[in-house]
């Protein structure tokens, strides 16, 4: 029989191998959680790789696809082309100007009519005792039968200052409208104040005729001024002088047929061109006008008739001195740059310009600029699609183009876009 202690001593040994089996046994499932955690995790590295790559390929193929369609999208070409310019000179060339034949350069004639003052201060002075006088228009509302007045008769303006008839008149009866009103009968003619004296100098507006004061053609026949009355004057007055002649005449050449021709430029019609040496100016200066201050101002009325020439028809010829040869098409396509600044003058140095001239002769000199201007719509049709190696080709045809260059974007492509939108043509 065993001991009581050895029972024990087996008991807990026991135990012990017991705890140490368990402890193996702890252990080894420990590690082989361990061993599965870590192919689990492993695992799942591996699949978060795979799918963190496929997300990325993903992303590149919609990258280059984005990038593909944005290129297409955003695609242009942009055509830089330098136009053909020379400078070529006429010196004295003629030409033939008609406004009936259209094989010669048309024109037309134009009048510009302008007034002017000239200050002057003058010296020398006389006694004069002159009377005023001025244009009105004398009307019949009284019959129907023209009413005759004789020259010298009365007539007495608003302000009660009298007047004397300059000729004799006959004024034509009235008419009626369809609903019977009355339009009178009207003459032009002219009056003179009864006395001499400024004081009938200004602007009277109604007259009527003192022999038919309280009868029935005191408001029927009547008259109305036409003009400012002018010209009276009485007592010590000045004079134009031989000096101030001259001095007014200067003027007249210089300053106010300057100030005509700017009139007349900027009164020029769209598509015409004016030359100075192109008109016939002339002025009136009344000499016998006298003044009552000796700083005075002397009106001056004058016009100048100009040929205007149409730019087109000139330009045409100009251009077919220098290239007989050149085409319609391509004349379309040229501009005249200091056409406007070419030097004028008429054959004939006694050429009149008057509204019957049909025809004359006459030569222009001076450096002129030829500026092609290529037609960016054809040019841009012929090229639509095309092979960018093949643009020069179409450069080339077209005589306006001196160079061009082509730009394209996205710069992979070799073909011009179809999309006129998409094409961008500069003329340098």
């Amino acid at each position: 029989m065993k001991k009581i202690e050895d029972i024990k001593i087996v008991k807990k040994n026991n135990n012990i191998k017991l705890n140490k089996i368990i402890l193996e046994d702890s252990f080894a499932d420990n590690s082989i959680k361990k061993e599965k955690n870590f192919f689990l995790k492993k695992k799942t590295i591996s699949n978060n790789f795979n799918k963190k790559r496929k997300i990325s390929w993903v992303f590149i193929l919609l990258f280059f696809l984005v990038s593909f369609l944005a290129c297409n999208y955003f695609e242009y070409t942009k055509i830089n082309i330098e136009n053909r310019k020379e400078e070529n000179t006429l010196n004295s060339r003629k030409f033939q100007a008609s406004n009936i034949s259209d094989t010669d350069i048309n024109y037309e004639i134009m009048i510009i009519d302008g007034e002017d003052e000239k200050s002057l201060t003058l010296t020398d002075t006389k006694n004069a005792s002159i009377k005023s006088s001025g244009s009105l228009i004398i009307y019949n509302e009284y019959s129907s039968y023209s009413q005759k007045i004789i020259a010298g008769s009365y007539l007495t303006d608003e302000g009660g200052k009298l007047y004397t008839l300059d000729e004799t008149i006959t004024i034509p009866g009235f008419t009626t409208d369809k609903d019977g009103n009355i339009i009178p009968g009207s003459i032009n003619t002219s009056a003179t104040s009864f006395l001499p004296g400024d004081i009938y100098n200004g602007n009277p507006t109604y007259f009527v005729f003192n022999s038919f004061k309280n009868t029935n053609k005191e408001n029927k026949i009547y008259a109305k001024s036409e003009s400012t009355f002018s010209g009276g004057i009485s007592g010590d007055v000045y004079y134009l002088n031989e000096d101030n002649i001259v001095n007014l005449n200067s003027y007249a050449n210089n300053a106010f047929k300057s100030y005509l021709i700017k009139k007349a430029k900027a009164e020029l019609p769209s598509g015409y061109i004016f030359y100075e040496n192109a008109i016939d100016f002339k002025y009136e200066i009344d000499t016998n006008l006298l003044f009552k201050e000796s700083i005075s101002k002397i009106p001056i009325k004058g016009s100048i008739t100009a040929i205007i020439f149409n730019e087109d028809s000139l330009s045409k010829k100009i251009i077919n001195e220098f290239y007989p040869k050149i085409e319609t098409k391509e004349i379309n396509e040229i501009q005249l740059e200091n056409i406007n600044n070419l030097s004028f003058s008429f054959v004939n140095k006694e050429e009149t310009i008057t509204k019957n001239l049909n025809s004359f002769e006459f030569y222009l000199s001076g450096k002129i600029n030829f500026i092609w201007n290529p037609n960016k719509d054809l040019v841009l049709s012929q090229l639509l699609g095309i092979h960018k190696d093949w643009a020069q080709d179409v450069f080339k045809k077209d005589p306006g183009i001196k160079s061009a260059s082509v730009i394209i974007f996205p710069p992979w492509k070799n073909n011009l876009p179809d999309d006129v939108s998409r094409i961008n043509i500069i003329i340098n």
